[in-house]
């Protein structure tokens, strides 16, 4: 249920417009942190991706959830080899994040916070339905979807509050509120990028990053930080023209923006 009323409300879809909604929750060590990988259906060649991939916090403990401009086909695990810009998320209690399915991410472990990372996830089919063991059809015929002692029991509501909601939504809708919009996005400054790196589990290299404390604190005025790696490289180094290239020749690039006063 909620994951159509994300499809429908928030993404502005039609639910028979998808074969499938896949959705889990995870509760680990916030410490721990997400490798970076593509959501995909492993069982089915592992090439077919999700038209979105979305998170729903239920908590504000862990690091930034980070989405790449990499992609993968065929021919190559990762394009560009170097990401050259990526959009950085934080946690909060009842925020949603999506982006588009086919892009790599992960999640950012920034300290030794060992308190428990609540996310529901949901990726949102259009044409592929993954098939077993990861993926199933639920059969909640012999037992609740939430139990009591669930951490997600505390979100449950009950049916007369879920009634107002509906009708203060209904109503919003006629008044022509609660439109979708725009989300403001923040972009990080070259001096920012200097503070801090991470190799995103497999570069060679770190790739500039904002501090520790700026990740924390996440965006001053908006829900979305942006890493503009590729512009703040051209700009720093006087490139007339965007850089392109390789991994060499970017680490190469990179090396020579961090060793600028």
């Amino acid at each position: 249920v909620v994951g159509r009323i994300l499809l429908t409300e928030v993404l502005g879809h039609k639910v028979d417009d998808f074969v499938g909604i896949e959705w889990w929750c995870k509760n680990q060590s916030a410490r721990l942190g997400a490798h970076f990988h593509y959501d995909s259906a492993l069982q089915d060649g592992g090439l077919a991706r999700p038209a979105y991939s979305s998170v729903l916090y239920l908590s504000d403990a862990g690091g930034p959830t980070v989405v790449l401009d990499q992609v993968a086909d065929l021919h190559s695990a990762k394009w560009p080899e170097v990401p050259q810009e990526g959009h950085v998320v934080m946690p909060r209690a009842s925020r949603y994040m999506v982006f588009p399915g086919e892009l790599r991410h992960g999640c950012m472990s920034i300290d030794d916070c060992r308190e428990p990372r609540f996310v529901v996830l949901f990726n949102f089919w259009s044409y592929h339905t993954p098939s077993g063991p990861s993926c199933q059809q639920p059969d909640f015929s012999s037992y609740l979807p939430v139990s009591a002692s669930a951490v997600a029991a505390r979100w449950l509501l009950p049916e007369q509050e879920l009634r107002r909601l509906a009708e203060e939504s209904d109503q919003s809708r006629r008044r022509g509120l609660g439109e979708r919009s725009q989300i403001p996005v923040e972009s990080c400054s070259a001096d920012e990028l200097a503070e801090s790196g991470c190799t995103f589990g497999e570069l060679p290299f770190a790739m500039p990053m904002p501090s520790l404390l700026r990740l924390k604190q996440g965006p001053t005025g908006a829900a979305v930080l942006r890493i503009p790696w590729l512009e703040v490289a051209s700009d720093v180094l006087g490139a007339a023209e965007p850089l392109q290239g390789g991994v060499a020749r970017r680490l190469r690039l990179w090396e020579r923006w961090l060793s600028v006063d």
